[in-house]
């Protein structure tokens, strides 16, 4: 991935690779940093096999730290930054990890767990890329915000000291990439095709071959001058990485950090000239369509917008054309198809080959991908059952687990497939039809939620006999957890134990908004858990409550 970069940056030395926050980043001033950092990692005895672990926002160092750690043929764990503490930390350790990057505004919540770390710590900042002027005034705002990192006397953590450590020891610098096409570029943890959490590894083949058959597929050979893609989805997301940086970067074109989403900073970037392509999520995009704001005259120089992540609706596309058409532009919303296990993208409508209901075609010609039945036979184009890919962008596998990894795959006329848990079919024209989701996933806001991993946790509590997370559909979140819980236990007190227990325990997507205690939890005729018929039930009751509180509000 690495040397995508370096050959980019060849012939556009002076044109921005990134904006942040008011700041053009040249591709000059990005590969100079890069080769510092390479420079502080060596100097601390990283090499090729080691991993760094990145828990960080979209800020320029994330960017940075990267493609360093690519260079010296070093693997990249890439990490939620808002998960809870413990589980940043058991990621670091787990993997033995030779560095842990953290936010500081984040890292001020919970920085006694992080000087108990056993992995070394650096304390990434947003004005480390802001000018002087303006870093008087975030510091201002901010000051608040990192009080605990005062107190514990940090500075010494800073990423800029360690950066600065790099750029004066130029004798560490090495002239060649360390890392071959097979090696592991990013480990990206994300629920697998079986709905368990899985720790992925991606190889920087993987990443090459998005880069280059997106950019044909989407742009075309050539990049416009002034093309600019949003960077609203996070790296630690395969999509982010593999598009919204690497595609981008290695077709000379500038990415636009958005550390975090707001409809309003999107308008402000657009009305700029800074972003001319989006890929997103629904969600995203109908925070955007629903802000007045959006409706501008900007919107005229949108060239690409592009959504993944989760399924959109007829009435998401409809609204964004519509407005786009009032306007002038000929960009429409198209969707495509991918996961994590493929890097993220595998196929997208484009202009001159979209279907209505399709996810589109596969972005290359030896992108393959079939339905097969339960047997592992291949069926005939138009029947439905899992799909499954053949393509240079499947995973190597996943992280310590042999047994999980086989699982996913079958071979097939002399070809490994991997198996998506999507149940779907493809037509005789080559288009993608998703039917429905086999894995359980639960995509909250973009961000998938694994109902194992809450009911695992949810069962340890003593007054817990059985408890089965589903997802409610939301009007500005798409969908939000409900669980239901099997107890004797007085109902009240227990729904406010969960609560703050998985309040403690889990990222924010994966709290239940709603707790409801039953007395059994309904079974199918295997004997399980019926969570289809909670699904249903509870979207029922669920509404009426939220209508009930809308009701309570307005008096």
């Amino acid at each position: 991935m690495y040397r995508h970069l370096f050959e980019s940056q060849k012939n556009n030395r002076k044109k921005p690779a990134l904006h942040f926050v008011g700041r053009d980043i040249t591709y000059g001033q990005l590969f100079n940093e890069v080769e510092a950092l390479c420079c502080a990692f060596r100097k601390y005895g990283c090499k090729k096999g080691d991993i760094v672990t990145i828990a960080l926002p979209n800020i320029p160092s994330a960017v940075t730290l990267f493609y360093a750690v690519n260079k010296l043929g070093m693997t990249a764990n890439l990490v939620h930054p808002l998960l809870p503490a413990e589980q940043i930390i058991r990621y670091a350790t787990e993997t033995k990890s030779k560095f842990l990057f953290v936010f500081d505004k984040l890292a001020d919540g919970y920085i006694s767990k992080l000087l108990d770390c056993p992995v070394p710590i650096r304390i990434c900042q947003a004005q480390d890329y802001i000018t002087s002027f303006e870093r008087v005034f975030y510091n201002l705002f901010t000051w608040r915000d990192r009080r605990n990192l005062r107190k514990n006397r940090t500075d010494y953590l800073k990423f800029k000291y360690f950066r600065h450590e790099g750029a004066r020891l130029s004798k560490y610098m090495i002239n060649r990439f360390a890392g071959g096409d097979d090696d592991v570029a990013a480990i990206m943890h994300s629920g697998g095709t079986s709905a368990e959490p899985k720790s992925i590894m991606l190889t920087n083949a993987n990443f090459n071959s998005v880069a280059v058959n997106t950019k044909r597929a989407i742009v075309g050979e050539k990049a416009r001058e002034k093309d600019a893609m949003a960077m609203v989805l996070p790296m630690f997301h395969a999509f982010g990485l593999g598009v919204c940086v690497h595609t981008v970067l290695s077709g000379g074109v500038k990415s636009t950090l958005i550390p975090r989403y707001a409809p309003e900073r999107i308008v402000h970037y657009l009305k700029q000239g800074h972003i001319t392509m989006i890929s997103g999520v629904p969600t995203m995009y109908r925070g955007l369509v629903d802000k007045k704001e959006f409706n501008c005259r900007s919107l005229k120089n949108l060239r690409f917008a592009f959504c993944g992540g989760d399924m959109l609706t007829d009435e998401l596309k409809r609204d964004f054309d519509s407005v786009m058409a009032k306007r002038g532009s000929s960009c429409v919303l198209d969707n495509g198809f991918g996961l994590t296990e493929v890097t993220g993208v595998f196929s997208v409508n484009k202009a001159g080959a979209r279907r209505e209901g399709s996810c589109g075609k596969p972005i290359g010609e030896d992108y393959l991908i079939e339905a097969f039945d339960d047997d592992g036979n291949m069926l005939e184009r138009g029947g439905s059952g899992e799909l499954c890919i053949s393509s240079p962008t499947v995973m190597k596998g996943y992280l310590n687990d042999t047994e999980a990894t086989e699982k996913t795959f079958l071979d097939y006329d002399g070809k490994r497939w991997l198996k998506t848990g999507d149940l779907g079919f493809v037509d005789k024209d080559g288009f993608i039809f998703i039917q429905q989701r086999l894995k359980r996933i639960i995509k909250v806001s973009g961000v998938p939620v694994f109902p194992a991993e809450i009911e695992r946790l949810v069962n340890t509590l003593k007054d817990v006999d059985e408890c089965c997370a589903v997802g409610i559909e939301h009007k500005l979140k798409g969908k939000v957890i409900k669980l239901y819980v099997k107890s004797s236990a007085e109902p009240t007190k227990l729904k406010k134990t969960v609560k703050e227990f998985c309040r403690q325990k889990l990222d924010k997507w994966s709290c239940p908004k709603a707790v409801e205690v039953l007395p059994e939890l309904p079974k199918t005729l295997m004997a399980k858990t019926d969570y289809r018929l909670l699904e249903r039930n509870g979207m029922k009751k669920f509404v009426q409550e939220e209508t009930d509180n809308d009701v309570k509000t307005k008096k």
